[in-house]
């Protein structure tokens, strides 16, 4: 388990950085899998070329990648 505390005083360029955090982690975590999951790629087709997923779209493939390491 891991925490990860960011200060809000600054709430638009907190949310940046957590969505960095994500997506650092997504990007650590495919690497270590050793291929593109299926989530991940799911998610680039349904964003296209010039759609950002939502930081909540990271979140739920962040949670899928990891739950993959479990099995």
């Amino acid at each position: 388990m891991a925490y990860f505390f960011f200060d809000a005083r600054d709430s638009q360029a907190a949310l940046q950085r957590h969505e960095n955090l994500i997506r650092s982690l997504i990007s650590q975590f495919t690497y270590q899998r050793g291929g593109i999951p299926t989530e991940l790629a799911n998610l680039y087709k349904l964003c296209g070329d010039h759609q950002q997923p939502s930081i909540n779209q990271l979140q739920d493939v962040l949670r899928i990648i990891v739950n993959g390491f479990s099995d």
